[in-house]
């Protein structure tokens, strides 16, 4: 571990536990007594003395709490913890040192936290006017820059949280660390991500600095948070946006088409089922019914994987975040190896034998009808257009709860999607003819059709039924071409 890293995380750990605060384990308040390299030792609810270590206590899930009672981050206890077990003794005694170092700076007073008789009052600190003041004292006396110093005292202050030292640097009238506060990141994703359920909005950078501010001024919860210069609010908005997809990794093609990247996304070297997939939806050039019988054209959304060319599809009769969300759940969720056309087969959408649907699917002599199997993933990287069904906080948030990135294509440039689109291109011209109520791929084919009686349409579910039948019958058992790694 890198020394100064050590001896950084190791304050952390001295600001956040002390002898005589408590810990929650299995529904039991324990006492810390104190706390070592190799974890904590601890008091039982019955007075018992026992020492846990580092994977004991990970075991245990403990639930920390601060010297007010208030419930603790215990992520990032646990992560000091860990920073603390990978010390030396030397580390340990300078990162004890630098912390009361840094309590002096905030309250004009040395103290070691959970170190008995280390209290030492400095005449010369407790009389500095500003916090400014004594950060400049404590760089001369170490022999550290002032700007190391502002470094430090921020990574001692975001992490302590509580009493006088927190309060002390926040509200400093002059002088400000150099390191921007992890509170105020968590606004700055906070109002982006609220921004996108806003889609009449401009989401300008100004517009969404007034909203953080804003924020911070009415919520509790960030309450007191420093807001760094307008500067380093638009570098911090603009990495909330990459994070949470609404730029690509290469977004200078949005300000002209000159400067235009030669790919839509990061490269990614594709390996195994789902690290790439892409993801589109379009009107299916064929006209179902619905539950009452009228006849409408409904939304087709496919997706393929480009390692495998496992492919899945959903209809539906809108087209928005709701109906991207339903469509996520289809792909991530395990199916069943169950005999073809049966009830319980993923594809089965009628609650029917569905033996009746094969005559609509093309090429089924050549297929493999013995077992519905489907495949499921979680998508590694999710190639999307712009459209506003994916650009949305409903979609980005369950990307996110899947550890799923979300890379948007190029505006009018189908190439960055190219199987998808070529799968679309397979199904309207090899599956759809074959369907009753087939409206023709575009207006050439417009009133060369003949009309069709809406008793004779499929239903929405007996027209999804019969694509996914089509895509685990036969297209999933076809030879592909791009698929040359298959032959090695």
């Amino acid at each position: 571990m890198d020394n100064q890293e050590s001896v950084i995380g190791l304050s952390r750990l001295f600001t956040q536990l002390e002898p005589g605060q408590q810990v929650e384990i299995g529904g039991d308040i324990h006492e810390i007594i104190g706390v070592t390299a190799n974890g904590l030792s601890l008091k039982a609810p019955d007075d018992e003395l026992w020492d846990t270590g580092l994977q004991e206590l990970l075991r245990l899930e403990p639930r920390f709490l601060g010297r007010s009672g208030e419930a603790l981050d215990s992520g990032e206890v646990i992560g000091a913890l860990i920073s603390a077990s990978s010390a030396s003794q030397e580390e340990w005694d300078r990162a004890l040192e630098l912390s009361g170092h840094m309590e002096e700076v905030c309250t004009g007073t040395f103290r070691i936290r959970g170190v008995p008789d280390s209290e030492k009052i400095n005449p010369a600190y407790a009389s500095a006017k500003n916090l400014t003041e004594r950060v400049f004292m404590k760089a001369e006396e170490l022999g550290f820059s002032d700007r190391h110093i502002w470094d430090l005292l921020s990574n001692y202050r975001s992490i302590s949280g509580f009493g006088g030292a927190t309060a002390l640097v926040r509200n400093s009238p002059t002088g400000r660390p150099s390191s921007v506060d992890a509170k105020f990141v968590e606004v700055v994703f906070a109002v982006v991500l609220a921004s996108l359920e806003k889609p009449e909005a401009t989401h300008s950078d100004s517009e969404l600095m007034d909203s953080i501010a804003e924020l911070i001024e009415d919520s509790p919860e960030f309450a007191g948070t420093p807001i760094p210069s307008e500067r380093v609010q638009r570098t911090y908005i603009a990495k909330a946006k990459h994070s949470l997809g609404l730029t690509s990794s290469r977004h200078r093609f949005n300000q002209s088409r000159g400067q235009q990247p030669p790919s839509s996304f990061s490269a990614v070297q594709p390996v195994g089922l789902g690290a790439l997939v892409e993801l589109d939806v379009t009107p299916l050039d064929v006209q179902v019914v619905d539950a009452v019988g009228n006849a409408f054209r409904p939304y087709m959304f496919l997706a393929v994987c480009v390692v495998t060319r496992m492919a899945w599809v959903m209809l539906s009769p809108t087209n928005g975040a709701a109906d991207v969300a339903t469509f996520l759940l289809k792909l991530v969720s395990p199916k069943p190896r169950v005999p073809a056309f049966s009830r319980d087969a993923y594809y089965n959408r009628i609650g029917v034998e569905a033996t009746y649907l094969k005559q609509f699917v093309p090429d089924s002599d050549s297929g493999v009808w013995d077992w519905a199997i489907g495949a499921w993933t979680v998508p590694r990287v999710l190639v999307v257009d712009r459209g506003k069904e994916f650009k949305n906080a409903r979609v980005l948030t369950i990307a996110m709860s899947l550890g799923t990135r979300i890379e948007f294509a190029r505006p009018n440039v189908p190439t960055d999607k190219p199987h998808v689109e070529r799968l679309f291109r397979t199904i309207s011209g090899t599956v759809l003819p074959k369907i009753v109520g087939y409206t023709g791929r575009d207006a050439s084919a417009k009133g060369k059709l003949p009309a069709h009686d809406p008793s004779s349409l499929l239903d929405i579910c007996e027209m999804e039924t019969v694509l996914d039948m089509w895509l685990c019958h036969v297209y999933h058992h076809q030879p592909h071409t791009g698929l040359v790694w298959l032959e090695s």
